[in-house]
């Protein structure tokens, strides 16, 4: 393919035909292509030089992927590519070719109050078909949200790409599904487990597994049980906006859950050590927060579709019949040995990859790794699991039901028969079973009527929330404190505490 101005305006009218709609961008009167270095960054390969658009003569089969790539960028909106540079990575969705090329081209994005940003795992792992309809729908919105505001920033993009991105699904064989849903009913499987329960080669169980961490659909192998490093689990209830940012801004906070209304609480999910969940507790319901101290977990995760009419079956079977799911505590530990600033150092990294290789940890100059990983084993310090994080399973959406403990167990079946729930038992101000569902788009709606009817006023929340398990948190394994063997996190809750209470004085 050549790359000259019949090939670009070629290009652009088949986009237009696609995505409906005009581009916001004039094609440069002139197009060339010139014997120079491939240049790097979001237009890797081309450069403007005035009215001039001129492509690297050594991009080789590249060629066609920088056309294709080129002529989309004249159809994002004005505001948006002036202001956030990361808008080219839908340019690059459109035009996949070379993932690693894209790769190495575009840059991860930490925003505290939202999920990691790394477009060639959001959209790589999309087939072609769902990609085109992510992005066109990104594009449309973006055009909208130009006309609603005059400030665009890259959370606002992001935002519209998560919303974008939510009914998604990604291309899977039926090996790929097979591997998904024995992962989904027990994560803890070897690979080899895996491999005699499908009768699929362990390679191929590898490269499968491989791929569905690469597009984030499961987490591990390898995690840091937090209990051990005596930290609690508590969920605290935000009734304004105005909080999210200093929460999502402190070294505590797991996660955000953003609902998607603004009238509606948001949740910040956070990790403090056992000393301090009383302090933290006092001090956010003195400001009227409402705090919930996780004490039983349970999940499912469904692969099958749901049929709409058939809604009202399963919730009655589930409930009638005998439970499937059994709610689990927090992992215990054995009693472990002492862990130092370095071992705290080395489960951070293992938090961050879910890998324990030794000759990947030894490069990276740490020291005595066989010692300290069989020390984290036995000590009930890391764990392995393939755990599904909830992406592409459907809608995410928060749900709170004001029940007892009793009932927990009971509420986390009914849920498994119409969805995939990710629940914990909360107890304190804020009680009950609560937590992110992910549910078919087609069912959402009737769920909700049905939760409705049979719950009562006991259905305190059914919310559509922004993402679902998505975290970048990290072990602050600086602040461990070697002699009391815990966090000393008590600064980073008065820093809380205070911010928090000048912001709802304001």
């Amino acid at each position: 393919m050549l790359a000259n101005r019949e090939a670009l305006e070629r290009e652009v009218r088949e986009i237009q035909r696609k995505l409906l709609m005009s581009p916001f961008w004039d094609i440069p009167p002139e197009i060339t292509v010139e014997d120079e270095p491939i240049s790097s960054g979001y237009r890797s390969g081309v450069r403007e030089d005035g009215q001039r658009l001129i492509f690297s003569g050594r991009l080789g089969s590249r060629i066609r992927q920088a056309v294709k790539r080129e002529a989309f960028r004249l159809f994002i909106p004005p505001k948006f590519l002036r202001a956030v540079p990361e808008t080219m990575d839908l340019a690059w969705a459109y035009s996949l070719g070379s993932l690693g090329w894209w790769r190495e081209n575009t840059h991860v994005v930490k925003v505290s109050s939202l999920p990691l940003y790394d477009a060639p795992s959001l959209l790589g792992i999309l087939p072609a078909r769902q990609r085109l309809i992510t992005v066109k729908q990104a594009v449309h919105l973006m055009a909208a949200a130009e006309e609603l505001t005059d400030k665009v920033s890259f959370s606002l993009y992001f935002r519209i790409l998560l919303a974008s991105l939510s009914d998604t699904k990604p291309h899977l064989s039926r090996r790929g599904m097979a591997v998904l849903r024995i992962l989904a009913r027990n994560p803890d499987l070897l690979v080899s487990d895996v491999s005699r329960e499908t009768g699929i080669s362990q390679p191929t169980v590898s490269r499968t597994i491989k791929k569905l961490r690469y597009g984030e659909m499961v987490s591990g192998p390898w995690h840091v049980n937090f209990p051990a490093l005596g930290l609690e689990t508590v969920v605290c209830e935000l009734p304004s906006r105005r909080l999210v940012e200093d929460f999502a801004s402190s070294k505590l906070t797991y996660s955000i859950l953003w609902t998607v209304s603004s009238r509606s609480p948001s949740y910040a999910i956070v990790l403090v050590p056992r000393r301090l969940v009383f302090p933290l507790i006092e001090g956010l319901e003195s400001l009227d927060i409402r705090v919930g101290v996780v004490k039983r977990q349970g999940y499912f995760f469904r692969l099958d579709r749901i049929e709409v009419p058939d809604l009202g079956r399963r919730l009655s079977a589930a409930l009638r019949g005998p439970a499937r799911l059994r709610p689990i505590s927090p992992k215990e530990t054995v009693a472990r040995k002492r862990l130092s600033r370095e071992d705290m150092r080395l489960l951070a990294r293992i938090h961050r990859t879910g890998s324990i290789s030794e000759s990947s940890l030894v490069e990276e100059g740490f020291r005595g790794v066989r010692y300290k990983i069989r020390k984290f084993r036995d000590g009930g310090v890391i764990y392995r699991s393939y755990s599904p994080t909830g992406r592409f399973f459907g809608e995410p959406t928060l749900i709170h039901v004001e029940v007892g403990e009793s009932e927990f167990g009971l509420m986390l079946n009914a849920l498994a028969a119409i969805s995939s729930p990710v629940l914990a038992y909360l107890e304190g101000s804020l009680r009950g079973a609560w937590g992110p569902v992910f549910v078919s788009p087609e069912s959402g709606l009737r769920m909700a009527r049905m939760l409705s009817a049979l719950l009562g006023e006991r259905l305190t929340t059914f919310q559509p929330i922004l993402t679902g398990l998505e975290s970048h948190w990290e072990i602050p394994w600086e602040l461990w404190d070697e002699e009391r063997q815990e966090f000393s996190l008590g600064g980073e809750l008065s820093r809380l505490l205070t911010s928090l209470a000048l912001l709802l004085r304001s």
